[in-house]
């Protein structure tokens, strides 16, 4: 029996389907305190690993443990089964970035500072939070050493957990969904407009953006902007969206923020809008938007200590570094370079993630002894 262990997520409804056409036997478990986003009446839902526990779910017939998030609850379950089966991790980004030694250094100056007024409400509960932080992280350690498998396709992921814990972690190119499912194949970019840019600036609201140091950037290297397409609709404190608004307002930009979620399709759109698409973080993520954003043949601007900015560069994907990419005679000339990036990023997209290979990965997942 192969167990899978979720938490509520609008990503879980295009995962199922995917086990259950290439491996049989799966059970779907989601762990949380409310199911708000996933839809599919294939899984079992519980509030906590305690309340599996009572269920009359068999564990003993468990040969294989996929953890899709590795979070409390997914430690709870390894740390109390830790010899059950052979467990595979799919890393997510925030769930392994959470460990001491990889959550630090993720944000710049100016954004952290920022961040720590905006989360200053909370400086009274201060102590109790690091102290629960500093025991999760202690479980998690532990939790990775009875992990046999993490699946990622951005290898230096996998490294940064490999340079920080010493565990027999093995790596499996993974991607949850092929070239098929993550493209529309009806997209028609046009040319760059230089006297009428549309830039999209990060992905979320999280602070990892580093959104004050992104605002900066773009000021300071391209005139003539027309507008700056800013998603800020999940993940971040009301208050630290306040203070990038009022950073918004002074710097004179012209912003359209997205605070909504949108349908994949309208945000697929949205991106197909805009000349150039910024991520300013320190660390892997936005992954799909960003293969989205190469697929589209879009100039792609990243902060070059980004795995995905390394992984992409090692593929031949035409990604920039924004350190190469600070004036419009600068975007000239990348855009003359690389003037069929869009047919190239295709063929190198299509042989990374084509549906014979997204094949092979689960295959390996389910066929693995």
């Amino acid at each position: 029996m192969n167990l899978h262990l979720f938490t509520d997520s609008v990503f879980v409804d295009k995962i199922i389907p995917k086990c259950e056409e290439y491996g049989e036997g799966n059970i779907f478990i989601v762990f949380s305190p409310s199911i708000k986003l996933v839809k599919s009446t294939s899984i079992y839902h519980f509030r906590s690993y305690s309340e599996l526990k009572k269920s009359n779910i068999n564990l003993r017939e468990v040969k294989k443990i996929f953890i899709h998030y590795l979070g409390g609850y997914a430690v709870d379950f390894i740390l109390d089964n830790p010899k059950l089966g052979t467990y595979f991790w799919f890393f997510w980004g925030a769930d392994g970035y959470s460990l001491k030694g990889l959550r630090e250094n993720v944000l710049l100056p100016k954004t952290k500072r920022n961040a720590k007024v905006a989360s200053s409400v909370f400086s009274k509960y201060r102590r109790m939070v690091i102290r629960l932080i500093k025991q999760m992280d202690a479980r998690k350690r532990r939790a990775l050493k009875h992990i046999d498998y993490c699946c990622t396709w951005v290898h230096g992921d996998y490294e940064l957990i490999k340079s920080t814990i010493p565990c027999e972690l093995k790596f499996h190119f993974f991607s949850y969904l092929s070239a098929i499912d993550l493209f529309r194949s009806d997209v028609v970019s046009s040319d760059i407009n230089y006297d009428d840019l549309h830039i999209m600036a990060g992905n979320s609201l999280n602070a990892t953006n580093n959104h004050f140091e992104l605002v900066d950037y773009i000021e300071s290297s391209f005139n003539n902007v027309s507008r700056v397409v800013m998603p800020i609709s999940y993940s971040g404190l009301e208050t630290y969206k306040s203070r990038i608004k009022q950073y918004m307002a002074k710097s004179l930009l012209p912003v359209k923020y997205l605070e909504s979620f949108m349908p994949i399709h309208e945000y697929l759109d949205v991106i197909n809008s805009c000349d150039i698409v910024v991520f300013f973080h320190l660390r892997q993520q936005a992954a799909n938007n960003s293969l989205s954003v190469l697929w589209m043949g879009k100039i792609l601007v990243m902060h070059p200590d980004s795995t995905l900015f390394r992984f992409f560069s090692e593929q031949g994907l035409s990604v920039v570094s924004y350190k190469e990419l600070k004036s419009i005679s600068d975007l000239k000339k990348y855009d003359r370079d690389f003037h069929d990036r869009k047919e190239r990023n295709r063929v190198i997209l299509n042989s990374l993630f084509s549906e014979e290979e997204i094949e092979k990965m689960y295959r390996f997942l389910f066929t693995h002894k």
